[in-house]
C-alpha cells in the first residue's frame, strides 16, 4: 500500500477553492479550481500551481476556460495549462480542473471593451 492514498468521502463530492492573483494593484484574478479530496487543497503542489495558474491569466489574459488550457504555460512554454493541470492531478492523486475565473484590469480599456463585474458584487448587493 505504500505510494497510494486512501480517503474515505461521500459519493459525487466536489470541492471548490478560490484562487486569487494581483499584479501591482493594476490587474486582480480570481480562479475557481475543482476537485475531489479535500486534502487536495494542502498539498503544497496544488497551493503552487493554483498560483502560477492565477498569475497566468493575469499575464495572459485568456478569453475563455478552454483558451486558457489550450495556452503555453507561463512558467514552462514547453507545456500547456492543461499539461500542467494533469501533471499536477497525478502528483495529487486527485483530478483538478479550472471550474472559471474573472481577471479585472484598471488598464485603459479600449471604447467597447467593459470588465466584467465579480459574482455577486457588493454594487449587486446595494441595487438588490
Amino acid at each position: 500500500m505504500t505510494g497510494h492514498r486512501y480517503h474515505v468521502r461521500p459519493m459525487n463530492t466536489i470541492y471548490l477553492f478560490i484562487q486569487s492573483y494581483t499584479h501591482d494593484g493594476r490587474i486582480g484574478v480570481l480562479v475557481e479550481f475543482e476537485f475531489e479530496l479535500l486534502v487536495t487543497a494542502n498539498e503544497p503542489e496544488f497551493i503552487t500551481t493554483s498560483k502560477d495558474i492565477a498569475m497566468h491569466i493575469a499575464a495572459l489574459a485568456p478569453r475563455d476556460v478552454e483558451s486558457l488550457l489550450a495556452q503555453p504555460f507561463v512558467r514552462d512554454a514547453e507545456s500547456s495549462v492543461a499539461q500542467r493541470l494533469l501533471a499536477l492531478s497525478a502528483h495529487v492523486e486527485d483530478r483538478v480542473r479550472v471550474k472559471r475565473y474573472v481577471r479585472w484590469s484598471n488598464e485603459v480599456a479600449g471604447p467597447t471593451e467593459r470588465q466584467p463585474e465579480p459574482p455577486g458584487a457588493p454594487a449587486m448587493a446595494l441595487r438588490a
